[in-house]
């Protein structure tokens, strides 16, 4: 069955400081971030904030919630209405892992409106960036792929596409977009709104394995294909199974964060340990993977990676900023699944 909206949900990270960079961001937690909540991503912005400037960086977690595993394909994430007040938020890709003082990403990406109507075919477009800042940050460049919508959000009836960039010009909030082909549909700035916004590709969101099973047996051996990592059970893990009955098979799972004695389990049976935290599976470990002898304290390590796109959030107030009761700002995922 494919993914339904309600199984794609953001989760925050296990850190989070406006202080200590190194203490802002790290691995997906258990806590949701849930849409139309007060500061559910960033705080309040005081006065003194406002008249002086800031940025401030979240890190959230595009998970896929699929009890049966099901893959989210060629995802595209995207801001898909701009802040409503002074401030601009931009988005950058991160890693399972990374802190703010090491953000993965070397470019953000976000969001603007087509300034001029177009005709089906067309192959230039003039966007008005969300904020004159854009031009010394360029959120959109040659090769992105952007995402033109005039949908009064993601849910509603509207025409949307996606095109390539080939070449860009900056004037302030101002961009001259060159396509590498014809647009497929008119678009009328006359009658409402064209959104246009670069799209950040985290590539295919399923729970996965690490290529590489360190093995250190007598003899023994693993099929990395008979370990399932399910999506709403993983998280970013290293795990060790050291075998502690060479009789029985018996042995002892370990985490690289969670720690010593996670679960308990046998070579001789399917072994599925528990994440407290959503009473579902990390994974599935099947028996019929192992091959050859193991001995006490023989150990089989692997990693495993969450069905999660870590994406950072940038919140820009320019000195000066004016005062609003309520600013909202849309991030949005667009994919495919079987």
């Amino acid at each position: 069955m494919p993914i339904q909206p309600s199984e794609i949900r953001w989760y925050k990270s296990q850190l989070t400081s406006d202080a200590i960079s190194a203490q802002n961001g790290g691995r997906l937690s258990a806590i949701e971030s849930v849409s139309n909540v007060k500061n559910n991503i960033f705080p309040d912005v005081p006065q003194a904030e406002r008249q002086t400037g800031s940025s401030r960086f979240r890190k959230l977690f595009i998970k896929v919630d699929n009890a049966t595993d099901v893959a989210l394909l060629s995802p595209k994430v995207f801001i898909e209405s701009g802040s409503t007040g002074d401030d601009y938020v931009v988005l950058w890709p991160g890693s399972q892992t990374d802190v703010q003082s090491a953000i993965a990403g070397s470019r953000c990406y976000g969001f603007g409106t087509l300034s001029s109507s177009v005709s089906q075919g067309a192959t230039l477009l003039f966007v008005t960036a969300e904020h004159a800042g854009y031009a010394s940050r360029q959120p959109f460049r040659a090769g992105d792929t952007i995402r033109i919508s005039n949908q009064a959000d993601v849910n509603s009836p509207g025409q949307v596409e996606y095109a390539v960039i080939q070449g860009i010009n900056y004037t302030g909030a101002d961009m001259e977009i060159i396509l590498t082909t014809g647009l497929t549909y008119p678009w009328n700035t006359a009658a409402g709104t064209v959104k246009v916004a670069s799209c950040l590709l985290p590539g295919d969101l399923k729970g996965t394995v690490s290529g590489l099973l360190a093995i250190s047996a007598s003899g023994g051996g693993f099929t990395e294909t008979n370990i399932m990592v399910h999506s709403i059970g993983a998280i970013e893990q290293v795990w060790t199974l050291t075998i502690t009955d060479e009789v029985t098979g018996s042995f002892r799972l370990d985490g690289d964060t969670l720690g010593a004695s996670v679960a308990n389990g046998t070579v001789g049976a399917d072994f599925a340990a528990i994440n407290p935290d959503t009473a579902s599976p990390y994974f599935t470990l099947q028996s019929l993977g192992w091959s050859g002898v193991w001995q006490n304290g023989n150990t089989l390590t692997f990693t495993i990676h969450p069905a999660a796109a870590p994406i950072w959030y940038e919140r820009v107030v320019p000195p000066g900023a004016q005062a609003l009761g309520s600013d909202v700002f849309v991030v949005a995922i667009d994919g495919d699944s079987a």
